[in-house]
């Protein structure tokens, strides 16, 4: 029973026994008590396969025994066991990983071929591999034979020998390309291509080289560059050739001694204000591409002073959250700015007012103060819309 499909009303008026899988030592020796009751001979790594087989279920493990026995009669040996239950030899396993290690596609074939013959399930194949690459993986682990489980010392000396020539990160991508097409395997209409595509990749893969080895790699390469250009300076030679010598190689520049002229350096133009009123609007065209609510506040400003790098520009009939609107942005605007002109520029916008007597009313007003603070608080609103939408004012 799934146990969380029961509702809790239920549960709470039952005693739960959760099962677990049995043991490979415990099937075993159910076993043996049974074939001696039985008087039936048997060799362990029989006996090892048929546990196997039986992935934690007693059951299974008495039904594959009573297959066995029909099969084979008093005496049971491993290739009877092999030949009833489709056991994939442990060669198979490590025949495959010796190819992907020693990139020997002959006898990478050679497995496919064996494959072929003995016509194995390409299921259970591909699950012995990924059992079989997680054993050479607990293998790396400081004494971690200890922890390999249900096999013969002779298969542990195998695994051994075999990881020595790995490493973990190896050996959890080929597990990953493993457990890829073992999903692969049951939704394709040719497994067997599918197979054969996959080994012949784990072929090519190389060994894996983890970001800090490659970022210390690429720092000592450039540390040694510098050491060798800084190592001697130019050696002048003749008047038409300049030597060179960095690690006992020579290069001749034979372009380096040619006389400059005042034609090889050109001069950028320095900017002036005329300059700037002229380009002003193919500079707006720009910025109206990009950040449109900018370009429509920038039409209205007239450039009137260029101080150093500094440009003044009047705002004139303009809200004043127009301004604030503009020194929001003032860093896009530079940029803006630099990329049109060619030059590092700050824009420093200024608001005028073309009508000055609404100004003067307004100050003669007692209601004045609490009329700009009402309209300083609107203009605030109407600006943090325009910066997120990025939005114009039509009028």
């Amino acid at each position: 029973t799934l146990i969380h499909k029961v509702p809790s009303t239920i549960i709470s008026s039952c005693l739960r026994f959760d099962f677990i899988r049995i043991t490979l030592d415990v099937i075993s020796k159910r076993l043996s008590l049974i074939l001696k009751a039985e008087s039936i001979d048997i060799d362990d790594a029989s006996l090892l396969s048929i546990s196997q087989k039986a992935d934690g279920s007693m059951r299974d493990a008495l039904s594959i025994l009573d297959q066995v026995i029909a099969y084979s009669g008093d005496s049971i040996k491993i290739e009877d066991v092999s030949a009833v239950i489709g056991l994939i030899p442990n060669e198979i396993y490590f025949d495959f990983s010796n190819a992907i290690v020693e990139k020997d596609y002959n006898k990478m074939m050679s497995v496919i071929e064996s494959i072929h013959s003995a016509g194995l399930s390409l299921q259970d194949l591909t699950e012995g591999l990924i059992k079989h690459y997680n054993n050479l993986l607990i293998t790396l682990v400081n004494k971690g034979e200890d922890l390999l489980s249900g096999m013969s010392e002779e298969i542990k000396n195998q695994y051994i020998n075999s990881s020595n020539s790995y490493i973990n990160k190896d050996i959890i991508r080929v597990s990953k390309v493993l457990h890829d097409m073992q999903f692969s395997l049951k939704q394709v209409s040719h497994p067997m291509i599918v197979f054969e595509m996959t080994a012949l990749k784990l072929l090519e893969m190389d060994t894996s080289v983890s970001i800090s080895e490659l970022i210390s790699d690429i720092s000592s390469k450039e540390s040694k560059k510098k050491v060798i250009e800084s190592k001697e300076p130019p050696i002048k030679k003749n008047d038409d050739t300049t030597e060179f010598k960095i690690d006992e190689e020579i290069i001749v520049n034979e372009e380096s001694t040619k006389p400059k002229t005042s034609n090889d350096e050109k001069q950028k133009p320095l900017l002036d204000l005329e300059l700037i009123k002229d380009t002003w609007n193919d500079f707006l065209s720009k910025v109206s591409k990009i950040r449109p609510s900018i370009a429509t506040i920038l039409e209205h400003a007239d450039p009137i002073e260029l101080n150093g790098n500094s440009l003044t520009v009047n705002i004139v009939d303009l809200p004043k959250f127009s301004i604030g609107n503009l020194e929001h942005n003032q860093e896009l605007i530079n940029k803006f700015a630099q990329e049109h002109y060619d030059i590092a520029m700050k824009i420093v916008p200024k608001l005028v007012q073309s009508n000055n007597s609404d100004n003067i009313s307004k100050n003669n007003d007692p209601k004045g103060d609490e009329e700009d603070h009402s309209s300083n608080s609107k203009d605030a609103v109407i600006s943090k819309v325009l910066e997120v939408f990025d939005g114009e004012i039509l009028r």
